[in-house]
């Protein structure tokens, strides 16, 4: 017959003990698998993955830890490193805000009903700092397309502490409203070679793709009260350069094209046979 001896704590001294990293903790571990015995408890003992490690601690300290899966071969670290997050963001409080599911034998959909919806029925609403400007480009950006909207409001939020109009601009790269104005004032009233030499400061200084500019040149352009058969004319150009930098045109000739289209138009105005 083999004694048993065991000892015996309280749950909470167990909890701030496997906090510590001592899982251990006033318990025999003699007969436990190596694998669960000595598994890294925090970030710091993970000795690989340096540069995932890195960057998972950088957005755990900045509060904008996105949703995370981690996937490759077994022994790799991807449950240890999972605990070791989940202690970093929870501290004391780790038991009871994990929740762990094994996909082997929980998959049924009493899981959902139950253990899912009831362990999710209670967590903290978020507050996403929004300005009016920031809500009007959103709206202007997502044309319409909630999926879209919502998918850069998530991407800002995350880059900046303030999504307003200039920080949800510079996350999806198009052109903030400033340049545009700049960009269709050259465009309407300087020589070629000064128009142009401005389109390509503004494109090289903010890294625009000529497909952006051309799109909120356009915007620009349905808005004006123009002359039918000069609205033609921009609007045909405008396609043909679509399409050329849709088969991979180079975007610098394209930039040309693009101001050459407006110096054109102008010198439809100024003839005498534009006027309906």
């Amino acid at each position: 017959m083999t004694d048993i001896t065991m000892s015996i704590v309280d749950d909470e001294s167990i909890r701030t003990a496997e906090f510590a990293g001592i899982s251990s903790y006033a318990r025999d571990t003699s007969s436990w698998p190596w694998v669960e015995k000595y598994r890294p408890s925090t970030l710091d003992d993970i000795i690989a993955h340096k540069e995932i490690v890195s960057t998972i601690n950088q957005l755990v300290d900045k509060q904008k830890l996105p949703h995370l899966l981690f996937y490759g071969p077994p022994g790799t670290g991807k449950t240890s490193m999972i605990i070791a997050i989940a202690r970093k963001i929870y501290g004391k409080h780790f038991s009871s805000m994990v929740l762990e599911l094994n996909a082997s034998d929980d998959r049924g959909i009493d899981v959902v009903r139950n253990q899912i919806k009831e362990f999710a029925g209670t967590k903290k609403l978020f507050r996403i700092n929004l300005t009016d400007g920031g809500f009007d480009a959103l709206m202007q950006l997502g044309k319409g397309d909630m999926r879209r909207i919502l998918n850069i409001l998530q991407a800002a939020s995350l880059a900046y502490t303030t999504v307003n109009e200039e920080n949800v601009y510079l996350c999806t790269g198009n052109p903030v409203p400033e340049d545009v104005a700049t960009i269709c004032h050259s465009l309407w009233n300087d020589s070629l070679a000064d128009a142009f030499d401005k389109c390509q400061a503004i494109q090289m200084t903010k890294g625009y793709a000529t497909t952006d500019i051309m799109k909120e040149v356009y915007h620009n352009t349905t808005e004006l009260d123009l002359p039918a058969k000069c609205q033609h004319f921009i609007y045909d150009e405008l396609a043909k350069l679509e399409h050329r930098l849709a088969t991979s045109a180079s975007e610098k000739l394209q930039l040309i094209s693009l101001v050459s289209i407006y110096y054109m138009a102008r010198n439809l105005l100024a003839t005498d046979g534009v006027s309906d």
